[in-house]
C-alpha cells in the first residue's frame, strides 16, 4: 500500500524551511523542489526502537519527537535506523502510523533490528516492501547524502553486499566528477573507539570497515552520520567527522532522550544541537476520547491551549532548555507576536503554562486538554501546530 503525505505550509525557524511535500512510503525518498542554496537544516533521529524497553513508553517517545520536529520545521529528517526492536507486523504498523504525522521529507536508514538478516523471516525483501530502497542517495545543495544499509556490512550477504559496495564506489565517483561533497549516512558507525579496534557490536567487522574507510579517504567524505550506539559518540577520522546521535528510546549513559538538529551554512562548519524530548513524565493508558465533544467555548479554549503548548516547546528548543524547565508568558511574547493578546479563555479562565513536559492548563472547569498520548490528541496537536 502506498501512503501519500501532503503538507501545504511554509514556516521558518532559524533558517529551517518547511516545503510542500509528497512522501512515498514505497520509494523511501521524498519528491521535493530542488535546492540551490547550501543553507538548510535537518534532523537526525536515532533508534526509536519501539519495544526495546517499555512498548508504550517507546511509542510515546516517538510521538513526542514527531511533535517537536514538526514545530522546528526542518528541511528534512534522517531516521537513522532501528525503527523497531522486533521487526514484526504490529511494531512496523505502529511505527508507520506515528510517522504519518511528520510534516517534512523523511529519509529511512535501515537498522540491525529492522532487518537482522540472520533470523528466518527478517529479510531484505520484507524491508524493501515496507520502506523501499535500503540504500540510495539524494542531493541537497552542494551536498550528496549517500544512505547505506550497514547491516549488509555487519552481516554480509555475498551478492547483496558486493552490489552495494560497487554502487557506493560509483556514487562517490559521481560526487567527485560533479564537484559535490559526499555525506554518508548509516545505522552502524564504522568504529566505536578507534579505527584499528577489533569488531564489537557497536561497529563494523574489520574487513568491511577498512573497505568503507578507504572509500572515505579516497573520495574525501566530509561527514558520517549514524545511530546504533544509544548515546552520543563523536570522532574525527582524517578530515571526516563521525557522529552517532542520542537515542529516543533509551540511552546507555543515562543521558536525556532526544535528537540532533543540524544547521548547514555557506562556508561554515556543520553545527549540531541536541534537542531533548519534552516528554510527559507519567505515561498512562490511552483513554477513550471523542474530538467531536469539543464544541463552543471549550473548543476555542482548547485550541488556545494547544497553541500555547507548541509555542512553549519551540521556545524551550530554541534555548536548549531541559525537560521540566519553566517558561513564562513573557518569554513567548516574541514568538507569538500579535497572537498572544487574543489567546484568552472565552469563559474568562486563566492560563498556566506549567513546566516543559506538562500541558498548559486553564482554571475554568471542563477546559482541560485531553491526554497528549491519546492517538487522536497526538494527531490533533500535530495538525494544529503553526
Amino acid at each position: 500500500m502506498r501512503i501519500i503525505w501532503d503538507a501545504m505550509r511554509h514556516r521558518r525557524l532559524h533558517g529551517c524551511r518547511l516545503v510542500s511535500i509528497c512522501v512515498l512510503w514505497l520509494s523511501c525518498v521524498v519528491l521535493a523542489p530542488a535546492v540551490t542554496s547550501t543553507n538548510f537544516c535537518f534532523i537526525q533521529v536515532c533508534d526509536p526502537q519501539i519495544g526495546m524497553t517499555d512498548y508504550k513508553e517507546n511509542i510515546c517517545s516517538l510521538e513526542q519527537a514527531v511533535k517537536q520536529i514538526n514545530s522546528l520545521a526542518p528541511d528534512f529528517l534522517l531516521m537513522c535506523g532501528d525503527f523497531v526492536h522486533k521487526p514484526n507486523e504490529t511494531s512496523f504498523s505502529d511505527f508507520r502510523k506515528i510517522m504519518e504525522s511528520v510534516k517534512v521529507p523523511c529519509y529511512w536508514v535501515p537498522g540491525n533490528h529492522d532487518l537482522t538478516l540472520d533470523k528466518p523471516g527478517d529479510t531484505l525483501a520484507r524491508y524493501r516492501e515496507l520502506f523501499g530502497r535500503d540504500y540510495y542517495a539524494f542531493s541537497r545543495g552542494i551536498f550528496r547524502f549517500i544512505v547505506l544499509n550497514t547491516q549488509l556490512l555487519k552481516t554480509p550477504i555475498p551478492a547483496e553486499t558486493e552490489i552495494q559496495m560497487a554502487w557506493l564506489k560509483n556514487e562517490l565517483q559521481e560526487t567527485k566528477r560533479a564537484g559535490t561533497i559526499p555525506i554518508l549516512v548509516g545505522h552502524h558507525p564504522p568504529f566505536y573507539e578507534e579505527p584499528a579496534e577489533s569488531e564489537a557490536w557497536q561497529g563494523l567487522p574489520v574487513e568491511q570497515r577498512q573497505a568503507l574507510l578507504a572509500f572515505c579517504d579516497q573520495y574525501h567524505v566530509q561527514t558520517y552520520l549514524s545511530g546504533h550506539t544509544h548515546h552520543f559518540v563523536q570522532h574525527r577520522y582524517g578530515t571526516m567527522e563521525i557522529v552517532s546521535g542520542e537515542a529516543i528510546s533509551t540511552n546507555t549513559d543515562g543521558h536525556a532522550l532526544g535528537f540532533r538538529l543540524w544547521r548547514v551554512q555557506d562556508a561554515v562548519p556543520w553545527q549540531s544541537t541536541f534537542i531533548p524530548l519534552y516528554k510527559r513524565t507519567q505515561i498512562r493508558p490511552k483513554p477513550p476520547y471523542d474530538l467531536a465533544a469539543e464544541t463552543g467555548s471549550v473548543a476555542r479554549c482548547l485550541a488556545n491551549l494547544r497553541q500555547l503548548d507548541a509555542a512553549k516547546e519551540i521556545y524551550g528548543m530554541q534555548h536548549q532548555m531541559p525537560n521540566g524547565a519553566l517558561i513564562s508568558m513573557a518569554d513567548l511574547s516574541a514568538s507569538l507576536k500579535d497572537h498572544l493578546p487574543s489567546l484568552l479563555c472565552p469563559d474568562h479562565g486563566q492560563y498556566r503554562l506549567n513546566p516543559l513536559g506538562t500541558d498548559p492548563e486553564c482554571t475554568c472547569p471542563g477546559h482541560q486538554l485531553p491526554y497528549f498520548y491519546h492517538f487522536n490528541e497526538f494527531q490533533t496537536r500535530c495538525r494544529t501546530q503553526r
